[in-house]
């Protein structure tokens, strides 16, 4: 069993991984990587509290990643280092682009959710040692 202090340790360190999931809000790249830094904060908070990660944020996360990933990597094949400037705002509005970007903001929202969910679970977790007298 955990104790109080130790809990409350990790609800403020995932309370500063919230912070950093909102982040996921910026593009694909800035908010794939402020993703991947509140997972882990998420997983130092997971070591301090020993509450488990649930499920939900494993797979917001991982798909999150694989989003941007895949609309860096689309847009990335779709430049060619011979064309004039014209092509940067005909790139940025190609299909696979778009829906890349749409599908990255709906994981992001769903990383958000996971993360202030796992709060809740180490601030649940906070209250029920608090209640059986733990200090």
């Amino acid at each position: 069993m955990t104790s109080a202090k130790s809990l409350l340790i990790a609800s403020l360190t995932q309370f500063v991984a919230v912070l950093f999931s909102l982040g996921g809000w910026i593009d694909p790249v800035l908010g794939g990587t402020s993703i991947v830094a509140a997972l882990i904060v998420s997983l130092g908070a997971m070591f301090i509290g020993r509450v488990r990660i649930p499920k939900l944020n494993w797979i917001s996360v991982t798909a999150a990643v694989v989003l941007a990933v895949g609309a860096v990597a689309s847009l990335l094949a779709a430049y060619d280092p011979n064309a004039g400037d014209e092509q940067l705002t005909t790139i940025a509005s190609s299909p696979a682009v778009v829906a890349f970007n749409m599908a990255f903001r709906v994981a992001s929202v769903s990383v958000i959710a996971g993360e202030v969910f796992y709060l809740v679970l180490i601030a649940t977790a906070y209250r029920a040692v608090k209640l059986a007298g733990d200090k």
